[in-house]
């Protein structure tokens, strides 16, 4: 009898138990199942925002990428001025015939008769003026040029001498007069007291 009574007893106690433990575990659960949904919720969250951020940098740094680069070809510069360009006809105290053509590029082509006694002697230069100064109003000295030196001085010849010459030409009154600088070095050469050669071609 007794023993039935104990037996009963410890079925109600273990019942009771259970369903407080149950009842212990339940919200315990719930807490868990929130903080998981909540981290999921977060872990997404976090997720779309760096995803958004990272769009937002994209586009920030798109105009840098885009910028326009101009690929039109620069319009080609005129070296020598307009009114030298041209051709030029004459005579010098050494030649009895001198041609020279100037190109607005700098191209510059001469043939000069140096012959005397009915016997011609015939000279065609070339050159291509790299380098102008203006010293004063229609007034230029070439400072750098590739090809022969003599192309720049037609009709004269001759000239020697220690020293640094700079050829170059005057425009004036519709002719074209040969001009040259002078000194013992680059540094010493005196651009306003340039020398003429006594004669001036005319446009031909």
């Amino acid at each position: 009898m007794k023993s039935s009574i104990f037996k009963k007893n410890m079925t109600i106690f273990c019942l009771s138990t259970s369903v407080l433990l149950l009842a212990a575990c339940k919200p315990k659960q719930t807490t868990t199942t929130s903080q998981t949904s909540q981290t999921s919720q977060t872990s997404q969250t976090t997720g779309n925002s760096s995803s958004t951020q990272a769009t937002v940098s994209e586009n920030s740094t798109s105009p840098s990428t885009n910028t326009s680069t101009s690929t039109s070809d620069p319009a080609t510069t005129s070296l020598v001025p307009q009114e030298a360009t041209g051709s030029w006809a004459g005579t010098s105290l050494q030649a009895v015939d001198i041609s020279v053509t100037i190109t607005a590029d700098g191209k510059i082509t001469t043939s000069a008769n140096f012959g005397s006694g009915g016997v011609d002697d015939i000279r065609e230069y070339s050159a291509v003026i790299t380098g102008l100064k203006t010293i004063a109003p229609n007034t230029y000295i070439i400072t750098s040029h590739t090809g022969d030196f003599n192309a720049l001085l037609p009709g004269i010849t001759g000239l020697g001498g220690v020293g640094v010459i700079k050829p170059g030409f005057k425009i004036e009154n519709g002719q074209y007069t040969p001009i040259s600088v002078s000194g013992a070095s680059e540094e010493e050469l005196n651009y306003q007291n340039y020398g003429t050669y006594s004669f001036a071609l005319s446009s031909n």
